[in-house]
């Protein structure tokens, strides 16, 4: 089991999830015939 976390900028200390970006990932995903799991975000 892998985890991945995906905030706005976490360079500059903002660590708010990046809700836009984990959809983004998913749908990528999906197309290429990988399926995700998500956990942790609502």
């Amino acid at each position: 089991m892998q985890g991945i976390e995906l905030v706005v900028d976490e360079t500059a200390g903002d660590r708010t999830p990046n809700t836009a970006a984990a959809d983004q990932l998913m749908e990528e995903t999906k197309k290429r015939g990988l399926l995700l799991g998500r956990g942790g975000m609502k």
